[in-house]
């Protein structure tokens, strides 16, 4: 089944695409993408907008997804809100629980180079430092270094 990945003009979301080693991949953005032969995009409104939930979960019926990336903080914050939502749909929202949002969602990491994908606390796509536990939350998009002598990790958005 496809999943969508938001911010698809963004070199991130072309990132997060090879990382999670799938092409059956729909890609959104706010502005229309150019088009590009065998690459399936649509436009979404921005998170800040009242449809923005109904909108990105009509798509993700429309195209069968079954999995959500999102890589703004905005849209993360808002689909927490309305996890249980899309989880009557069985579509599965890539994000931090919310009381892991509350406490970090102001964390970033400039340049982290490391990416892991965590569901369900399963390592989905990219790595971990040797001997390093899953992030502190069991689902979610994060980046991680190790600049400060300890693993920091914080939310993959753009």
């Amino acid at each position: 089944m496809p999943v969508l990945i938001t911010s698809g003009l963004s070199p991130e979301a072309w990132r997060l695409q090879r990382i999670l080693g799938t092409s059956d991949v729909v890609f959104s953005d706010e502005s229309q993408m150019p088009g590009i032969p065998g690459i399936r995009s649509i436009v979404l409104p921005t998170y800040s907008s009242g449809s923005y939930i109904h909108e990105t979960l009509k798509a993700c019926l429309d195209y069968n997804i079954d999995r959500v990336y999102p890589l703004k903080q905005g849209e993360v914050l808002e689909l927490s809100k309305a996890r249980d939502l899309y989880s009557e749909y069985n579509i599965r929202l890539v994000i931090p629980s919310g009381d892991w949002l509350k406490e970090n969602h102001s964390q970033t990491i400039s340049n982290a180079a490391n990416i892991t994908v965590v569901e369900e606390c399963v390592v989905k796509a990219g790595s971990l430092p040797p001997g390093e536990l899953i992030p502190p939350d069991g689902t979610g998009i994060f980046c991680w270094a190790t600049g400060t002598g300890k693993i920091q990790y914080s939310l993959y958005i753009i």
